[in-house]
């Protein structure tokens, strides 16, 4: 089988600005995908980064064509207008292949694999939405491409038959992370991004568990509360492995949240104690189950930098957003972090209950705390969350379609306002908090 693993995007417009629309960022999810193929099946694949080669969507359907592709495999989020240019990238795929496969995967697909199913043109089955972890799901559905099997067997995929919508029954989690394969960087343009990488002094990317135990009503667990996390052992050889391979020895870990267990993270202590490559390293996670003692252990094998999802100073939204932090233990814990290191707070501004007092307690947070680097951004509602829901009931998103359409970047503007105050005070709020941490440096500096 003839396989296209293509990361894509459009030309965004004058309207809105590189920083936002287009980071340059690995294409992980297909990396992951691909290895998995490599390892099972023996197929042609191929790849086409338009974050790299910047090619326009006939480019890519001329190398559909010219390369007899069976499946082209995407993967893409909610948010920067994706869901808008997934929907033209399929009609126009699907007027002129019938036969190729459309396979999506990501976080879109497992949110909203109905709404994508029926705002898209195609003939039966042409259309494919991974739901949850690929991994197995795509050895299981290429099987069943080649035999032309039924479909509906395959467990954690989407589709379309006839009129009719059909999802299969969930796939169980991925029980051991360390049997998977590396990511196959030989088939991206991998180079490019770690030029990227090391002009810009940022971090290479790892996830070292998937699944979060939180139940903000804001998030969309894709890999749902039950968490699975690689060994120790298995992210330093990861680590080691790519060192080797292209040099970089800067990491930032972006699970949902690096500090599920304590043991966890001294084993990880402890593996990096014992090994001769010094590497740089940052992740984010909660800031009440960051023992002080353990950061400065952990700065001593190169932890350098934390952010923490703190969101709000105020015990109310607190509650409403249903995040479950200590908020009192978090601020303690803030206070007596090692000074080598940095640290980022996040904040989200917005939610029904935000008001001038909420913002005065995030504010009085952070300036007890000392954080300098502030984070804020308007709260965006995603499909299949508890607020989405609300904001459906309440008549403000009527149209789902419509909503995702117009979903750009994420955090950045109140496309839905549940507040009892205008979009402007959201902006002129989500200001105050970013600047916050710029007058924390000026103190300190003083």
């Amino acid at each position: 089988m003839n396989i296209l693993f293509a990361n894509l995007h459009w030309d965004y417009g004058e309207d809105h600005t590189q920083e936002n629309m287009k980071p340059l960022q690995f294409p992980t999810g297909l990396a992951i995908i691909a290895a998995e193929i490599k390892k099972h099946r023996n197929d042609n694949l191929f790849t086409i980064d338009n974050y790299v080669a910047n090619l326009k969507d006939e480019d890519v359907f001329a190398f559909i064509s010219d390369h007899s592709v069976d499946c082209v495999l995407l993967s893409l989020f909610l948010g920067n207008y994706q869901y808008r240019y997934l929907k033209k990238f399929i009609n126009n795929h699907n007027e002129t292949f019938s036969s190729c496969k459309i396979i999506i995967g990501g976080p879109m697909a497992s949110t909203i694999p109905h709404l994508i199913l029926k705002n898209t043109k195609g003939d039966d089955e042409q259309v494919i939405c991974v739901i949850g972890e690929g991994e197995d799901t795509i050895i299981d559905l290429m099987a069943c491409l080649d035999s032309n099997d039924d479909l509906s067997k395959v467990k954690g995929i989407c589709f379309k038959r006839g009129q009719r919508i059909i999802q299969t029954d969930a796939r169980s989690r991925l029980k051991n992370l360390d049997n998977q394969p590396y990511l196959a960087y030989d088939l991206f343009e991998t180079q490019t991004y770690v030029d990227y990488v090391n002009s810009t002094n940022r971090c290479w990317e790892l996830c070292t568990s998937r699944g979060c135990f939180g139940s903000c009503v804001y998030c969309k667990l894709v890999f749902g509360r039950k968490i699975t996390m690689k060994s120790a052992e298995s992210v330093l050889n990861e680590m080691i492995d790519f060192y080797k391979s292209y040099g970089v020895n800067r990491f930032n870990f972006v699970d949902d949240n690096f500090l599920n267990t304590e043991k966890q993270i001294w084993e990880f202590y402890n593996v990096l104690k014992e090994c001769d490559i010094k590497f740089k390293w940052r992740f984010q996670g909660r800031a009440d189950r960051l023992d002080p003692s353990l950061a400065s252990a952990l700065v001593e094998v190169g932890l350098y930098d934390i952010s923490f999802g703190i969101e709000s100073g105020s015990m109310l939204i607190h509650k409403e957003m249903d995040k479950k932090l200590n908020l009192d233990r978090a601020r303690a814990n803030l206070k007596m972090l090692p000074s080598e290191l940095d640290t980022h707070a996040s904040f989200i501004i917005g939610m029904p209950s935000e008001s001038h007092k909420t913002i005065e307690q995030s504010l009085e947070f952070i300036q007890d705390v000392g954080v300098k680097n502030i984070n804020a951004g308007i709260l965006t509602l995603f499909p299949d969350t508890v607020l989405y829901e609300i904001a459906r009931s309440k008549g403000l998103i009527t149209n789902e379609d419509e909503y995702c359409d117009n979903l750009g970047p994420v955090y950045v503007y109140p496309y839905t306002n549940l507040t009892d105050y205008t979009d402007d005070q959201l902006i002129k709020w989500t200001e105050m908090i970013s600047n916050a941490g710029s007058v924390n440096k000026a103190n300190n500096n003083d």
